[in-house]
């Protein structure tokens, strides 16, 4: 009998214990990724190894196309498609398998096909042949050709006289024109090739503020007369309705219609009346603030045991969205980063009223990414109501809006602050009909938070620091969840979520010192930093964790960036603050703090 080319492939796969081992993690990512369909459709695959692997969405869908060849069509993906493409596309060790080969060769004709043609056109020649012109080998081949195997540096006049003999660019094939008309040659996004599309959907308001809740479609009176629209302009056709309505909240947003869906829009609707109310009343601190009806308000009920199973709802929706997502989650720019939180509620609401609020309905949420910076929970008067809000947010626009863990998303922490901890605001504040189901669940979600977040490729974004520097992304992406305990000291999570840099960048500040927060908690000084940048090739660290007076801090020479969004905190003084990371227009990542100016007293 005839074995099917995926299972002699996956034969070849197993013949040593480093193969298996790799096929044994794709197939956990498989598990992960699916919540347990036995296939993975474009959408999610795409998606999910976007963030799993740190590729463009491009390239993720021609890995998909290579099911074509394993199986010869088939609409959607099993385990042990997904982990021969892995190993094929991803991993070097699968280099030595002779089969994985052509569907290497198949992947790059998948990329630079247009449209799933059967064809590369010459445009995507071009494409190519450009893409192999960028590679680290080629750039060498080049130097040696040109003389400059042997040269570190190159003097104005040297850079001059070697441009004057003509013959050293004809070599390089370069024209100044070439270069002159490249617009973000650094871009994270170079090499990808895009088309106009045109969104056959719209969002309508009205003068007096509102908006339609549910996306329309295009109006039949919006276009010209006999209009017949050229194809290539058109969404993927192969989509339905409902597809084409979600195709920027992606594959793990929750559908219209299902109950987990009309609550989270419940409370994120709710939310958009209290912005518009904080940015017209006057001004107050978060405590004195509603302490007692805002969470009945983004509910939408008064009723005790419906708060309860309300919040339950949404924390175990949020849940199945962390639970497919990696423990480093990758984001694109432009994105916020906001800082501290601790339950300030108001300030929230008036960060979001100030600088724009995360809802396709007058928001920015189709273009720009959010990372919460962890510590939404512990002190703060309107603690579950912060989490519900940014659980909302998780469960309808789950690849644009993104969590990480801070060191108060922990049991420990939790109830370690007593009468100001998340439990007890569970269990007694509200006095909800099953308190304690409410946080348990909600520290069991806490649990699948990712750890960090890396924004375009350049920007490490985690709630504490990086300890003694020790460590690495890698490290970060690989730790095992559920984390249910803090860990140890030289744990990489542990130090992720309590270390603290040093509070200056004199000599006398580098390396590792002792922290007041605990005898195994590290302080970092700027030389570690600089290394940890050099070694893992980011840019900029950006870290929350401690209070600072305007609600951000720069520091250890520009390498690292403290951010604090929950202004005026135990009565205090100090502003809160959020980031906007996005590209200028010479293409570099631009960080522009935003500041809440805090209440004065």
């Amino acid at each position: 009998m005839d074995v099917p080319p995926r299972d002699r492939l996956l034969q070849a796969l197993g013949l040593n214990d480093a193969l298996r081992t790799k096929r044994d993690v794709a197939f956990e990512e498989f598990a992960r990724f699916g919540g347990g369909s036995a296939q993975l459709d474009e959408e999610t695959f795409a998606v999910a190894v976007e963030q799993e692997w740190g590729v463009s969405r491009k390239a993720a869908r021609a890995c998909f196309d290579l099911k074509n060849s394993l199986l010869g069509g088939a609409r959607n993906l099993e385990k042990e498609d997904y982990a021969i493409i892995r190993l094929a596309v991803l991993d070097q060790d699968g280099m030595s398998v002779p089969r994985t080969e052509e569907l290497r060769t198949d992947f790059l004709f998948n990329f630079y096909r247009a449209n799933k043609s059967d064809v590369v056109s010459e445009a995507g020649i071009e494409r190519f042949i450009q893409d192999l012109c960028r590679g680290r080998k080629h750039v060498l081949e080049i130097k040696k050709i040109l003389g400059l195997d042997r040269t570190c540096v190159l003097s104005r006049d040297q850079f001059r006289q070697g441009l004057a003999d003509s013959s050293l660019l004809n070599k390089a094939l370069l024209s100044p024109h070439d270069l002159i008309h490249v617009k973000y040659p650094r871009s994270d996004v170079a090499g990808i090739d895009y088309r106009v599309v045109l969104q056959d959907t719209e969002v309508s308001a009205r003068a007096d503020g509102e908006f339609d809740r549910i996306s329309n479609r295009i109006s039949a009176a919006a276009v010209n007369h006999d209009f017949v629209l050229d194809a290539a302009m058109l969404p993927d056709p192969s989509k339905g309705a409902q597809e084409q309505l979600l195709c920027w909240r992606g594959p793990l947003a929750a559908r219209e219609g299902t109950e987990e869906y009309q609550l989270a829009a419940l409370v994120v609707r709710q939310a958009m009346d209290l912005v518009k109310l904080v940015g017209e009343e006057s001004d107050m601190l978060d405590q004195e603030w509603m302490v007692k009806s805002s969470l009945q308000i983004l509910l939408g009920t008064e009723n005790m045991s419906e708060l309860s199973q309300r919040v339950v709802m949404l924390s175990r929706a949020a849940r199945v969205r962390f639970v497919a997502q990696p423990s480093l989650v990758r984001v694109n720019s432009p994105c916020k980063i906001f800082g501290d939180l601790h339950g300030q509620l108001r300030d929230l609401l008036l960060l979001f009223s100030r600088f724009c609020f995360p809802t396709q309905y007058g928001g920015d949420i189709e273009t720009t990414a959010y990372v919460f910076n962890g510590d939404f929970v512990d002190r703060g008067a309107h603690q579950l109501e912060v989490v519900v809000l940014l659980f909302a947010l998780k469960v309808l626009y789950p690849s644009r809006v993104f969590l990480t863990r801070g060191n108060h998303e922990f049991r420990e922490m939790n109830e370690r602050m007593g009468s100001l901890g998340f439990k007890h605001v569970c269990q007694y504040q509200y006095g909800l009909e099953g308190g304690d189901q409410v946080y348990q669940e909600v520290v069991e979600t806490f649990a699948w938070l990712p750890l960090a977040a890396l924004v375009s490729s350049s920007i490490l974004v985690l709630h504490g620091g990086i300890g003694d520097g020790g460590w690495g992304l890698q490290q970060l992406a690989d730790a095992r969840r559920p984390r249910r305990e803090e860990g140890v000291q030289q744990d990489c999570v542990h130090q992720a979520m309590w270390s603290d840099p040093s509070d200056s960048d004199a000599f006398m500040h580098n390396g590792i010192h002792a922290n007041p927060r605990g005898d195994n908690i590290a302080t970092f000084g700027p030389d570690v930093t600089a290394e940890f940048c050099r070694r893992e090739k980011i840019e900029l660290i950006v870290r929350s964790h401690q209070i600072v007076r305007h609600g951000y801090k720069y520091m250890h020479r520009g390498r690292l960036l403290t951010i604090f969004s929950a202004r005026n905190y135990c009565e205090g003084s100090n502003d809160g603050a959020i980031l906007l990371i996005s590209r200028d227009d010479e293409g570099n990542l631009r960080v522009r703090p935003k500041r809440l100016v805090a209440l004065e007293r």
